[in-house]
C-alpha cells in the first residue's frame, strides 16, 4: 500500500477532525493545566482512531492479563439442583462475554505519557504512539452516551480472579460491576490503568473521541532509524502531521535535563521551564 493510498484513505475523516482542532489550540501551559488519558498503540491503529473519531472496546478474553482474559464462575448452591446450576453458571459465562472494555493510563506517580514498559509492550516497542485525550471532554461523552462505566482501577496485593455468582447473573453483573471489572493484582499497577467497561449485547461496542484528543505523543521513528534521532525527521511524524496538521505532535526523549516533551519548535511541554532546576 502507498504512501499516499494511505494518506487518501483516511481524507474522509478531515471534516470530522476540522471540527474539533480549529476550536482546540492546545499549549504547552493549557496542556499541562488539563486532566489527561493517555492510549498507546501502533502508528496504524492511532490513525484508525483519530481519523473515524471512534474508539473501539476490546473483549475481556483479550486482554493481557491472564487473570482477566480467563475468569473461573461459580455460583451459590442453594439446592443440591446440578440442571439448575448448570443453567446459572452457563448465563453467567454468557453474560460475561457481552462486556466490553477500553483501557487508557492516568496521570499518577509518573504522567501517563512517561512509562517505558506501555511505550514497549502497546506502542510497538516505542515506535507507536501515545494518544492523549481531555479527560473531562471524554467523561461527559461517554455520559451522554449512556450505560459506560469509566474508573480508575484499583489494584491489590489478594487478587482474586473467580466470579461467585448469587442469584440472577445478569443482576449480579450489574450490582457488582466495580468490584469485577475494576480491581487487578497489584503486578500491574505500573500501568496506572482506567478503564472503561460497557455491557455490549444490543448496543455499539465502541465509543465516539473525536473532539477529545488534545495532542499525539511520540517516542522513535520508524524501525531501522536511529533511537537518538528527533522523531521530528522520521516518515512516521511526516505521516501524521499530514493527516492531523492541527493536533500537536510531541516527543518523548532523554537529554541532559533528563526526559522532557517538546514540540518541533523546541517548545518544552514537560516539565513546564518553571520546573527545570539547573545551574548555568
Amino acid at each position: 500500500m502507498s504512501y499516499k493510498y494511505k494518506v487518501n484513505r483516511y481524507r474522509k475523516g478531515f471534516k470530522c477532525r476540522n471540527k474539533y482542532t480549529k476550536s482546540t489550540k492546545m499549549s504547552p501551559i493549557a496542556f499541562s493545566q488539563i486532566e489527561k488519558l493517555y492510549h498507546y498503540t501502533t502508528i496504524d491503529s492511532a490513525i484508525a482512531i483519530i481519523s473515524t473519531g471512534c474508539f473501539r472496546m476490546s473483549k475481556l478474553e483479550k486482554m493481557n492479563d491472564i487473570n482477566e482474559s480467563y475468569r473461573p464462575i461459580s455460583c451459590y448452591i442453594e439446592s443440591y439442583n446440578s440442571d439448575k446450576d448448570y443453567e446459572t453458571l452457563t448465563a453467567a459465562e454468557k453474560e460475561l462475554q457481552n462486556y466490553r472494555q477500553a483501557s487508557m493510563t492516568i496521570d499518577d506517580t509518573l504522567p501517563g505519557f512517561a512509562l517505558s514498559t506501555m511505550w514497549g509492550h502497546y506502542a510497538d516497542k516505542g515506535r507507536g504512539v501515545c494518544i492523549v485525550f481531555d479527560k473531562w471532554l471524554l467523561l461527559e461523552k461517554l455520559r451522554i452516551g449512556g450505560e459506560y462505566h469509566p474508573l480508575r482501577v484499583e489494584y491489590t496485593d489478594n487478587y482474586n480472579n473467580n466470579i461467585f455468582i448469587k442469584g440472577d447473573p445478569a443482576k449480579y453483573f450489574q450490582d457488582n460491576i466495580n468490584a469485577l471489572f475494576f480491581r487487578k493484582s497489584d503486578e500491574w499497577k505500573h500501568e496506572q490503568e482506567f478503564r472503561i467497561i460497557r455491557y455490549c449485547r444490543d448496543k455499539p461496542s465502541n465509543f465516539y473521541v473525536y473532539d477529545c484528543i488534545i495532542a499525539i505523543i511520540m517516542c522513535y521513528g520508524e524501525e531501522g532509524s536511529q533511537n537518538d534521532e528527533p522523531v521530528f525527521n522520521s516518515k512516521s511524524y511526516r505521516r501524521l502531521k499530514s493527516l492531523f496538521p492541527d493536533i500537536p505532535i510531541l516527543e518523548w526523549s532523554n537529554g541532559p535535563c533528563g526526559y522532557t516533551l517538546r514540540d518541533d519548535d523546541e517548545n518544552s511541554w514537560y516539565p513546564m521551564p518553571e520546573k527545570y532546576d539547573i545551574d548555568i
